[in-house]
Parts: structure tokens; sequence; C-alpha cells
């Protein structure tokens, strides 16, 4: 999955919309009022972040090493995806 992929694809979750509250680069996926996605671009490659339970955020860091705790998020409820193919859809 690439970045636009993924924009895709949370796109078609019922009630999310794309916001940028933060930069016009950085693309927030919210669902209501709720945010639950990120995405941006580091050297061509795309890094989701998103939310998810505690237990399973630290699941998927042990199971792929292009997880990783979320970039400028609260680390317990965040991971961040490198988007560079290693992770399965």
């Amino acid at each position: 999955m690439n970045g636009e992929q993924a924009r895709s694809y949370f796109l078609s979750l019922p009630e999310a919309v794309e916001d940028f509250p933060f930069s016009p680069d950085t693309p927030v996926f919210k669902i209501k009022t709720k945010m639950f996605g990120f995405l941006r671009y580091k050297e061509g490659v795309g890094h989701i972040n998103l939310k998810c339970n505690p237990e399973e955020a630290m699941v998927m860091r042990d199971i792929f090493e292009s997880v990783i705790p979320g970039y400028h998020m609260n680390k317990e409820h965040w991971n961040t995806v490198i988007l560079d193919g290693t992770v399965p859809r």
C-alpha cells in the first residue's frame, strides 16, 4: 500500500473526512470529530499515523520493523506505519 492507496481507503470508511488542520501537506482523517489517521511523506515514502488500542499497538511494533511508535503522537495509542511494502494490507 502506498500513501494514495491509504488515503483512498481512509476516505472510503463511513463518515470519514479529510482535513488539514496542521499544514496543507499533512492530511488528517476523521470520523465525525475524532482523528484516526494522518498521512505524511518523508523522502518520498508515505508514513501513516494510526490510532489503535495500546495492546495491539505493541504487538504490531513487535511483528513489523516498519511499525514504530507514533511520530509526534501519544506513543501508547498511536503507531506510525512506514509504507515501504513490508506490512501487508
